[in-house]
């Protein structure tokens, strides 16, 4: 059997493809019985429009159709041309209810112009390589361009099969598919590997098709069948994957100075504490939520493998939550080998400093700490299991240590209020020495998340995304069961409301992108506060009034109003409430302390050598927050 990947924008041409680099492995194991090859599309679409273009859709913008754009739907949308085989398909309709401004909707409307003919050109070179099986991954953004490369494909050539799966096929949005679209063969609506292996010895004639698990097929009567059998794979059965051809077309071509070459490795699937506590606006994982981890020797070894193979030191893990057990063996294990590796990872926002340090010593550089919200109130309603100055110390070590965290605010919840936020707003100005949110945004409705499942959450009415409609020529009832994100009522925060929380975050960005320090030093008489944040005075002072040095060094960690008041007697001898409550109060003011639900943690940051600045006596203001929420 001969057996065609495909890659499809608009995955990232920065690294490879996990799932196809598995499934390469797979095959692997079936010695010459199976001959497999990967293609990656999504960086020959890269290619086209750059060439057709004249270099105005760049990797850059390519990134901006596909993934900055995802709510608007922009990157389904450009290839329904394709998928129709039409010229234009409802560019009218699609502007007006995209809402995008109209120098962006002329990128998307030239990318959907050339989309028809890329698309053709490549289905009319795949038909002609005399391949058996064209396999296509679907997650986000992709099921346009693979359903409109796979109808293509039947077109010109009816006896290659093609075998759809990915994230977009999870339960009954695979069935959906299958149902809709004739030209897709098999639909794989679970996790691919057993489903994959056991496809292969259908085809071998060593397995019945009604035993391949989570696989959606036609019978003789071209009727839909279902095998609703569904396995999760261990991870002890999934190999390591295999990527070189990823890295011969990314380093033939013409875009490869622009490509950031990546390692994608997988150390775990599912969430451990969505098995507890599922987020209420989260719809990952789909059917496969279950927890399972991947032995900490054979990932390293797995790694400095690949590492070795492809040479790049560049890594990210596809883990949606690194696995604690992590901290005890793989973590040490990459310290000790100091590789200078440069890894990514999820991570769950209530690490502890050693824990962070741990993760910088084993060669990670860039979490992406799930973050959503400095407000507990509204943490509580996610079901995050994290507070608001917890979040704040996770971003505070972060910016000590040196490392990158990419978080966002969320908005939009039941029962929300703008009041909800008021306190952090208040306070804002102080943490502009913290990396600050990259955007401020309201939730999506997305499949498999509890806002879906459980109505009486938050969320009663709701239906398909609009720019579905006019990318698919399907019913609403079709479009139910397929798509993954939805549209309800708007709760929570007006949209006024919410233009002033992202006016303000844009001043806290750019407050941080002036170089923005708080760092504290601990010397004999006290600590040594520099301050050079936007909007304070720049200057350097010493803190050596006992209670404030007490308060300044118990406060790394979150305290409470009574457990300080409990200290201050206990170290201090100082019984009065009021002498605490009233030094917090100016340790607040001078932006030393964050508050929050009665809660309080340090601000500044350990001083180190890369951050010596000269400090004078410079008057500061607060204008760019003021003015971001007046």
């Amino acid at each position: 059997m001969r057996c065609l990947f495909v890659v499809m924008p608009w995955h990232s041409a920065h690294y490879p493809a996990l799932s196809v680099g598995i499934l390469k492995a797979i095959a692997e194991e079936y010695g010459d019985q199976v001959e497999t090859k990967a293609l990656y599309a999504n960086l020959r679409w890269a290619e086209f429009l750059h060439e057709k273009t004249e270099k105005r859709i760049d990797l850059a913008e390519y990134q901006f159709l596909g993934e900055d754009l995802i709510f608007k739907g922009a990157g389904e949308w450009i290839f329904s041309s394709a998928l129709h085989q039409e010229d234009e398909w409802k560019s009218d309709v699609y502007r007006a209810i995209s809402g995008l401004s109209e120098e962006n909707f002329e990128l998307v409307f030239e990318a959907h112009s050339l989309a028809r003919q890329f698309i053709n050109d490549l289905a009319e070179e795949i038909a002609s390589a005399n391949f058996d099986l064209v396999g296509l991954t679907s997650t986000f953004m992709q099921n346009t361009p693979c359903l409109a490369l796979a109808k293509r494909i039947k077109h010109i050539a009816p006896h290659i099969e093609i075998i759809m799966g990915g994230g977009n096929c999870d339960g009954k949005q695979g069935i959906t598919i299958h149902q809709s679209f004739p030209f897709i063969d098999y639909v794989v609506s679970g996790e691919g590997e057993n489903a994959f292996r056991r496809f292969i010895e259908y085809k071998m004639g060593s397995c019945r098709i009604h035993d391949i698990p989570s696989l959606v097929w036609r019978d003789s009567s071209g009727v839909t069948q279902v095998n609703f059998k569904s396995e999760l794979a261990q991870m002890s059965e999934v190999p390591a994957p295999l990527y070189e051809e990823y890295f011969d077309q990314v380093l033939s071509s013409p875009l490869a100075d622009r490509v950031e070459l990546n390692i994608v490795i997988e150390g775990a699937r599912g969430c451990w504490w969505g098995q507890k506590h599922h987020c209420t606006f989260c719809g990952l994982n789909g059917t496969g939520m279950a927890y399972r981890l991947k032995d900490g020797d054979t990932f390293v070894d797995e790694l400095f493998d690949l590492v070795h193979r492809y040479q790049t030191l560049d890594i990210i893990t596809a883990d949606n939550i690194i696995g604690m057990d992590y901290f005890r063996s793989v973590l040490p294990t990459l310290k000790d080998r100091d590789y200078d590796l440069r890894i990514h990872y999820e991570v769950k926002a209530n690490l502890r400093f050693d824990q962070l340090q741990l993760l910088k010593d084993a060669g990670v550089c860039h979490l992406q700490p799930g973050i959503e919200s400095l407000t507990t109130k509204i943490l509580k309603q996610m079901d995050k299991g994290t507070t608001g100055v917890q979040n704040v110390r996770v971003l505070r070590d972060s910016s000590e240590l040196g490392l990158t965290a990419t978080w966002n605010i969320l908005v939009g919840f039941p029962d929300e209020t703008f009041q909800d936020y008021q306190e952090v707003i208040n306070q804002i100005s102080a943490l502009a020495h913290i990396q600050p949110p990259s955007s401020v945004g309201r939730i999506a409705l997305q499949r498999f998340s509890p806002y879906f499942n459980k109505p009486e959450l938050g969320f009663k009415s709701r239906k398909p995304a609009s720019f579905y409609g006019v990318t698919y020529d399907l019913p609403d009832s079709t479009l139910e069961n397929m798509v993954f994100l939805f549209e309800g009522e708007q709760r929570g925060v007006t949209e006024a409301q919410l233009e002033k929380l992202s006016a303000l975050v844009k001043a806290w960005q750019k407050a941080y992108e002036t170089g923005s320090l708080l760092t504290y030093e601990i010397v004999t008489d006290g600590i040594v506060i520099r301050d050079s944040r936007q909007g304070w005075k720049n200057y350097c002072y010493l803190v050596e009034a006992q209670l404030d040095v007490m308060i300044l060094t118990e406060t790394r960690n979150a305290k409470s109003r009574n457990a300080l008041h409990a200290l201050a007697q206990k170290k201090l001898g100082i019984t009065s409430d009021k002498i605490v409550t009233e030094t917090l109060k100016a340790l607040r003011a001078k932006g030393l302390v964050f508050e929050e639900d009665d809660f309080f943690i340090a601000l500044p940051t350990a001083q180190n050598a890369n951050q010596i600045r000269v400090f004078g006596e410079v008057s500061g203001n607060n204008e760019p927050f003021q003015e971001a929420v007046a």
